[in-house]
């Protein structure tokens, strides 16, 4: 299985984006690949407010809206019973935290980076 996530992070520090990876493969593989990059675009247009709390949450609200994003992408096409199931769990504990770090910006006052779907 290949590792996604060393190469987004690459992505993320060398100023590239995902609008440069080409889309390829399944419906579901796009999506995914979408997900990630709306993450980005996300994440790099960010204010940040240099307060590590607060800026850990807002970073943390986009990031774990792709990984539901990819899961429900991956629910349309996926068959590997785990997987499937890893990805259900994954729907649900991300949306959960999510509502913790929303909650969690609100109560101080701070912006959110962008609303669960």
């Amino acid at each position: 299985m290949k590792m996604l996530a060393p190469f987004s992070f690459a992505l993320l520090f060398s100023g590239l984006t995902y609008a440069s990876v080409p889309s390829e493969g399944s419906h579901a593989s796009q999506e995914m690949q979408m997900a990630m990059k709306a993450m980005c675009e996300k994440m790099d247009g960010m204010q940040l407010s240099h307060e590590a709390n607060q800026d850990f949450v807002k970073m943390m609200i986009p990031h774990h809206q792709s990984a539901v994003d990819m899961a429900q992408a991956y629910l349309k096409e996926g068959t590997d019973p785990e997987i499937v199931d890893l990805a259900q769990k994954i729907i649900e504990a991300q949306k959960k935290e999510i509502e913790i770090l929303t909650n969690w910006l609100k109560e101080r006052g701070g912006n959110n980076p962008g609303s669960p779907r």
